[in-house]
């Protein structure tokens, strides 16, 4: 709420009830951070801030109390950046979270399949060792021809 007490000097009483002079607020609260001022600190335009994040939230200067959105119109542009910049904090917090921890599922995945793939390694090995200790080229010539002698016939049907 903007309430005028002479016209060079508004008052903004803040949702917590305390009040300042604009132009206190507008120093602590960084207008000069969103809108672009003239020499006689009127304000003439606004600033691209979007290439970085708010710092914090605006809070009375007083009891520390949030400045809260749409409390006063004054501050809008501000509080409305610094809100929505906060979620945007949290997001990217919680998303680097999430990611640290699908992270470290995929490096244990990555572990565990490299450990399954050494046991299939080392069982093929033994496996062909033990295939050619077992089947001499006498047994390996007998199986030969038993697979070729049941090809002849299936190839009849």
């Amino acid at each position: 709420m903007l309430v005028r007490v002479r016209e060079e000097a508004p008052i903004v009483v803040l949702g917590c009830g305390h009040f300042f002079t604009a132009e206190t607020l507008d120093g602590l609260m960084g207008m000069g951070e969103v809108y672009m001022m003239d020499g006689n600190g009127e304000f003439t335009g606004l600033k691209d801030v979007s290439a970085e994040l708010a710092p914090v939230i605006p809070r009375c200067p007083d009891c520390q109390c949030p400045v809260r959105q749409h409390a006063t119109q004054r501050y809008n542009r501000m509080i409305n950046r610094a809100v929505i910049d906060e979620m945007s904090k949290r997001f990217l917090v919680n998303g680097q979270d999430e990611l640290r921890v699908l992270e470290q599922q995929t490096k244990e995945l990555e572990q565990s399949l490299e450990i399954i793939r050494m046991e299939i390694i080392n069982s093929i090995r033994l496996l062909i060792r033990n295939f050619t200790i077992a089947f001499t080229p006498v047994k390996t010539s007998k199986i030969k021809n038993e697979l070729e002698e049941r090809q002849e016939k299936f190839k009849e049907f």
